[in-house]
């Protein structure tokens, strides 16, 4: 009995990051029937060999629509990426309006934020604040550290290859703001006390 083999490449769906694409690739491989598997989140693809004796396309499908992502037909992606855009664009407006209604973009203007009767409460708060720019700012570069930088196959990579470039760049990042904030607070200290 002569086994078929083929190889058919998807377009999938609602993939966001190297996560997205190591998740997917772990289950297919983990199917009966699948003998590789290559996926892209950059690219929204998967291309994938199996056995269509043991699994069909229509199995392969379900697996990922299970794990939550689309597989995608035609140009569905840029139909559901202009739906996405859209979406986040009227949250975005929605909130300006909800914060400028109720006043809170006023209270934030730079002058009335810090004040040296400030207590630990409001300095509590402002840290929230300007955490989310924080994470605005470097989660890009933290997603883009946290792709794979070798090109050996992902079933040569350990599951810790991942987590290395990401643990490296938040280890240099605390490293370098205490340096800062320690000069900083140190050339503060020498202004106060001239």
């Amino acid at each position: 009995m002569e086994v078929e083999v083929k190889t058919k490449q998807l377009k999938i769906g609602g993939m966001t990051c190297i996560s997205c694409q190591n998740k997917i690739e772990r289950k297919l491989r983990n199917i009966a029937g699948v003998k590789s598997v290559k996926v892209s989140y950059s690219a929204g693809t998967a291309e994938i060999t199996y056995d269509t004796e043991i699994i069909s396309l229509k199995g392969i499908y379900a697996v990922i629509e299970k794990l939550d992502y689309q597989v995608l037909m035609g140009n569905e992606k840029q139909e559901s990426n202009i739906i996405r855009v859209i979406g986040i664009l009227v949250i975005i407006v929605s909130l300006y309006v909800l914060l400028q209604q109720f006043g809170v973009l006023n209270l934030l203007v730079p002058s009335q934020l810090a004040d040296t009767k400030m207590g630990y409460g409001m300095l509590f708060v402002l840290g929230l604040i300007t955490s989310i720019h924080c994470v605005a700012m470097c989660g890009g570069i933290n997603l883009s550290q946290c792709m794979p930088q070798d090109e050996a196959p992902a079933e040569k990579q350990s599951r810790m290859s991942t987590f290395v470039p990401a643990f490296l760049y938040n280890l240099g990042r605390i490293i370098s703001y205490t340096v800062i904030g320690f000069i900083l607070g140190f050339v503060g200290l020498l202004f106060q006390i001239f």
